[in-house]
């Protein structure tokens, strides 16, 4: 039986896009160094995140967080690609952040290329082309407050997003555990660099900023994203998260009068039109006689 899709799950993850791109403008606006950052965010996420299984446990709904190898492995990925990208942040601008992160789209293409011996499409390759392209550019571009070691860190944050991707959609990945465990790790193992922080400073707008940033960009949209993405189109879910790198370096500009660099921006819209393009693919292509989609 094929699933049938509508606006509501659209709406999901348009808000789920929305909500995710403030995290470029609510990351510089708190003083505080990302370590410490990314170990109160883990906090809030998991608490918040366990007492909504331990709520659906008591209800018989769910089942104790698993820890299998699958599930760790996704919740490091899933810190790995949070600290990274929280760094990345504080040191270049918001759009090369997210810009050079949104390769990971295209690192799984490649990963299923060369590790699933899948070939790949001309367009596919072009699209590739023009990704890596448009992150060079990005790279390059020391106009708007590039930063080399920020970049390299966002660079590597869509490598790790990329395993996250691929380890999420594993048959043997529990994807919410996963995400308690990533939450988890982000505040332990960041803990000691909270403890050490010398610009912490308890203000009501840095704890507002603190609280949104744990609250609405963090974990509300987590779990929209998990609740939308089953009633959405992969490919339509795929297009419309394009509005959030679209949308993060906007509020970090209207916010805080960040702006980007010409080359950056030539390599945003490069890397946006290709990643966008990329999720397009599946249904501008013209099925073949006799074909079936599968079930899903």
């Amino acid at each position: 039986m094929k699933k049938r899709f509508g606006i509501e799950g659209n709406l999901i993850i348009l808000a789920t896009a929305l909500l995710w791109s403030t995290g470029g403008v609510l990351i510089k606006f708190i003083p505080w160094s990302s370590l410490s950052i990314a170990s109160i965010r883990g906090l809030i996420s998991v608490t918040i995140l366990l007492l909504i299984r331990l709520l659906r446990r008591c209800g018989g709904k769910a089942q104790p967080v698993r820890f299998t190898r699958y599930n760790v492995a996704a919740g490091a990925a899933m810190f790995s690609t949070s600290a990274l990208f929280l760094a990345a942040n504080k040191l270049t601008t918001a759009a090369n952040a997210i810009v050079l992160q949104y390769i990971a789209p295209i690192l799984v293409l490649l990963y299923t290329a060369l590790v699933q011996k899948r070939k790949p499409t001309k367009a596919e390759i072009l699209l590739t082309v023009l990704v890596f392209f448009g992150c060079a550019l990005a790279f390059s571009d020391k106009f708007g407050g590039s930063n080399l070691l920020g970049d390299s860190l966002a660079v590597l944050s869509g490598f790790t997003f990329a395993a996250l991707i691929l380890l999420s959609r594993h048959e043997q990945t529990q994807a919410e555990d996963g995400q308690i465990i990533g939450c988890g790790m982000s505040f332990i193992f960041c803990l000691p660099f909270l403890l050490t922080d010398t610009t912490l400073s308890f203000t009501p707008a840095n704890v507002g900023a603190m609280l949104a940033l744990g609250l609405l960009q963090y974990t509300l949209p987590s779990i929209l994203f998990a609740k939308g993405v089953k009633m959405t189109h992969p490919v339509a879910a795929s297009v419309i998260l394009t509005a959030e790198p679209i949308m993060n370096p906007v509020w970090v500009f209207l916010f805080l009068h960040e702006l980007p660099g010409p080359r950056a921006i030539v390599g945003f819209v490069l890397v946006i039109s290709a990643v966008t393009l990329q999720s397009l693919i599946p249904i501008l292509r013209k099925p073949k006689p006799g074909y079936v989609e599968p079930v899903e």
